[in-house]
């Protein structure tokens, strides 16, 4: 579609997004094509919003809920150790709903 908008033959973008993100994809026409590698590789900063204690079977908010337990328990000591593990650069494996694709072929 941007391909047609613009009339560009060369159009990039830099990286996908969840159906539920919210944030900016950029798009990249033309000559400016060569800059897609150092916009997907550049910082990134992502906020969540999470609700404690609940489990979905997507492991995300749209999916249907698996198992529920009362976190009213949870302390905020208890709970920071656990955030901090997010901070900083970390590996994840991808869960089989994401849109990772294997052998061209999405998961």
């Amino acid at each position: 579609m941007v391909r047609r908008l613009s009339g560009e033959r060369r159009v990039g973008h830099a990286g996908t997004l969840d159906p539920t993100a919210t944030g900016v994809l950029p798009v990249c026409l033309g000559r400016g094509t060569r800059i897609t590698e150092f916009l997907i590789d550049d910082t990134k900063t992502y906020q969540a919003q999470v609700e404690l204690g609940v489990t979905t079977d997507t492991y995300d908010a749209s999916g249907k809920v698996t198992q529920k337990r009362d976190s009213s328990r949870i302390s905020q000591r208890q709970l920071e150790p656990a955030l901090a593990s997010f901070c900083g650069s970390i590996q994840q494996t991808p869960p089989m709903y994401s849109a990772v694709k294997y052998q061209g072929k999405r998961l």
